[in-house]
């Protein structure tokens, strides 16, 4: 599979999972759907992040080092986006239950940071 057809499928998949997100933004009153309808605005959100992302890291990769190293590197890209977007969603969940502080966000980066060196000392 081309490094183009891998990308038009993301970006086609980003853009399903950001319209779920406005869905469920736009019809699902978080009171009514309590648990349910929080969780599918968080998996919703993630899914979008995740899509966004790794779309930007692929697409950075591709215009600075070319499409060879690119495709060389899309798990890498698939990785580091999925871990962007996890710590955002993570922030995020933090803020709406009213447990965001500065330190608490700096925790959750520093575990998103020591499952990311996990895996890059892991890849050598």
């Amino acid at each position: 599979m081309s490094i183009r057809f891998y990308i038009w499928g993301l970006v086609f998949s980003t853009i399903l999972s950001l319209a779920a997100w406005v869905f469920v933004i736009f019809y699902i009153d978080p009171e009514e759907a309590g648990v349910f309808g929080k969780f599918f605005f968080f998996a919703s959100l993630f899914l979008f992040l995740s899509g966004l992302f790794v779309t930007f890291l692929v697409w950075l990769r591709m215009k600075f080092m070319g499409e060879e190293v690119a495709a060389e590197t899309i798990g890498l890209s698939s990785r580091q986006g999925i871990l962007s977007a996890l710590f955002f969603t993570a922030v995020i969940v933090l803020f709406g239950s009213g447990y965001l502080v500065w330190w608490n966000a700096l925790l959750v980066l520093a575990g998103i940071l020591l499952v990311e060196f996990y895996f890059l000392s892991r890849d050598k």
